[in-house]
């Protein structure tokens, strides 16, 4: 992310990773210039889809 997306690791905060799923926090600011370059991204081959975390 930190490559694609052009922001330093300092910018992120904690990462969550699961097998279905990846979640990094980074600010509400930062959110959309983190997704436009990831979501043509893929990993192992396989496309991934990113989007805006709402919460429950």
């Amino acid at each position: 992310m930190t490559g694609k997306a052009g922001i330093r690791g300092t910018q992120s905060g904690s990462i969550q990773i699961s097998k279905a799923f990846i979640i990094v926090e980074v600010s509400h600011d930062m959110a959309s210039h983190v997704l436009e370059p990831l979501s043509d991204g893929k990993i192992k081959g396989k496309r991934v889809q990113t989007k805006i975390d709402k919460g429950r």
